[in-house]
């Protein structure tokens, strides 16, 4: 996940209307909700965090291209000397930890 980034279902706004039934408190709901690439690494939810280049964002809003190869890296890295059988295994296990947040 791009460092600078956030992910999210359900914006800080229509959450705290939700939760709090006043979007007014959309800054405590994002704070809730761990929406930063720190929080779901913390969390386990993603595999690494990838630096933001120095020129992140251009005109449009979007990062350059050249960030599009990390995910690629970081892929190679956490599968490398596995067997698929064994990235299999590792993914499995990864994704049913998720949303299990008590030992």
């Amino acid at each position: 996940m791009l460092e600078n980034a956030v992910y999210s279902v359900i914006s800080p706004e229509s959450c705290a209307a939700i939760i709090y039934r006043d979007s007014g408190k959309a800054e405590q709901a994002a704070a809730a909700l761990r929406l930063t690439a720190e929080d779901l690494s913390s969390l386990g939810l993603i595999d690494g965090i990838v630096p933001s280049p120095a020129m992140a964002r251009t005109k449009t809003g979007m990062a350059p291209p050249n960030c599009c190869a990390s995910p690629w890296w970081f892929i190679w890295k956490i599968s490398a000397g596995l067997t698929p059988e064994q990235i299999v295994d590792h993914r499995y296990e990864k994704f049913r930890k998720m949303g299990n947040f008590f030992a």
